[in-house]
């Protein structure tokens, strides 16, 4: 897809977010990943299922495999970051791996943005996870997530 695409998709105002997917991605480098949001944004949170504040730690996100099935939501925000305020959203089930979501309004991304800037930032993210594929895509309800053929679905990167 060329850059007048994603820059459209990327700034489309039309009342949904976008999402990037990762595919799971082992427990250790989603403690990476979270603590590297943290570090990079300085101001954010992260709650479990129940709504329970999740501290920013290896131990504490630990907590999240003792369930058969758990997940946590994040909210991340620094004026100065490609994206001022992103959504977190991990979902662990129980085979030690942890599915990624984020997400963002398109009025969320810094005025001075730059869909390479964006997507350099996002395979950095993808590095650290390590996982299979990325997804960038209109929010999609429908929970179809690693489905490259949606529709919704305009930027897709599969790991060599």
């Amino acid at each position: 897809m060329n850059k007048q695409r994603i820059m459209a998709c990327l700034q489309d105002e039309d009342g949904s977010t976008r999402d990037i997917n990762f595919t799971p991605a082992l427990f250790e480098d989603v403690v990476r990943f979270v603590s590297a949001l943290f570090s990079e944004y300085g101001m954010g949170s992260l709650t479990d299922q129940d709504g329970a504040d999740i501290a920013l730690d290896a131990e504490s996100l630990a907590a999240l495999f003792d369930l058969e099935t758990s997940y946590a939501l994040g909210f991340f925000e620094c004026e100065k970051a490609i994206v001022k305020k992103i959504q977190v959203f991990l979902d662990c089930p129980e085979d030690e791996k942890c599915a990624v979501e984020l997400s963002f309004f398109p009025r969320d991304l810094a005025d001075s943005f730059e869909p390479e800037i964006l997507l350099s930032k996002v395979h950095a993210w993808w590095d650290i996870l390590r996982s299979k594929e990325l997804f960038i895509r209109y929010e999609d309800l429908s929970w179809k997530h690693y489905d490259a053929e949606d529709l919704s679905v305009f930027y897709h990167r599969v790991r060599a």
